[in-house]
């Protein structure tokens, strides 16, 4: 299973790869994660055909596209 985690706060995006690791150790199951600080960042992967089967993304980035407008691409 391939997981991208949008999120610009480390705390945050700590939090949430280490709730997947938990599930992945819990579930035995095979997890790869992309962890991306920004939008724009993220767009470039997308942009570059990188497919996921689960996204975590944050809403507000300052001064960047906002994780809503990420999901819509």
């Amino acid at each position: 299973m391939r997981i991208l985690i949008c999120e610009d706060e480390k705390q945050y995006s700590d939090a949430v790869v280490s709730a997947i690791q938990r599930w992945q150790k819990k579930e035995g199951a095979s997890v790869s994660i992309d962890l991306f600080h920004s939008s724009e960042e993220l767009l470039e992967s997308i942009i570059k055909k990188q497919n996921y089967d689960l996204a975590f993304l944050d809403i507000q980035f300052p001064h960047e596209v906002n994780g809503l407008e990420v999901a819509e691409v």
